[in-house]
């Protein structure tokens, strides 16, 4: 999967920033088995996220 910086455009800004995302990735690229999974919890914990559903699609 290859990411970009457009991969987070739209995103909420009071989600609290660029670090929660980057510790997301570092989860999912542990566990790649449960990455559509976390890509879900993701979306319904943070709605205002509009760029966990381009991630979702990928996976």
């Amino acid at each position: 999967m290859k990411l970009s910086p457009k991969d987070f455009e739209g995103s909420h800004r009071g989600e609290g920033g660029l670090e929660p995302k980057l510790r997301f990735f570092e989860i999912a690229a542990e566990n790649p088995e449960k990455a559509k999974e976390l890509a879900a919890l993701w979306g319904k914990l943070f709605p205002g996220d509009t760029w966990i559903q381009r991630i979702k699609d990928m996976t």
